[in-house]
């Protein structure tokens, strides 16, 4: 009879096999959760760059408006202000934002100097506040 004499055969062991699929999840996870992070925070920096334009956008049309001494505030959409009847709605694009101005007159200042702010939330969650100021 004839003994047959296993040498070493070539190829991996199931051991090594299941560690590389091991390490490959890791590695996998690991990108997956970046990309994830990545994504989030690019619609995070889309919903401040919005909301910043819509708050600058608004503050310019409330610097152009005729002065008024008193305070008032009015939110879009909705409530126009009282001297823009038809400024009613939001630019295009800006669904799901909506913004109050407010506007109140600083004391000793002979009442010529006016705190506009502008508050821009997104599905009702605040996301930015802006500050401007305009003199008569």
């Amino acid at each position: 009879m004839m003994v047959r004499k296993y040498g070493r055969e070539s190829g991996f062991s199931m051991i090594e096999v299941l560690v590389a699929m091991a390490i490959l999840g890791f590695v996998t996870m690991a990108f997956v959760g970046s990309q994830y992070v990545a994504i989030k925070g690019n619609e995070l920096s889309l919903k401040r760059i919005s909301a910043e334009s819509l708050a600058r956008s608004e503050l310019e049309f409330v610097k152009a408006s005729p002065f008024e001494d008193a305070w008032w505030s009015y939110t879009l959409p909705g409530a126009p202000p009282s001297w823009a009847p038809n400024h009613n709605s939001l630019p295009v694009g800006y669904t799901d934002y909506s913004i109050t101005v407010t506007a109140d007159t600083l004391s000793g200042y002979d009442s010529k100097i006016q705190k506009l702010t502008a508050v821009v939330s997104y599905k009702g969650s605040q996301v930015m506040t802006v500050v401007a100021y305009r003199a008569d």
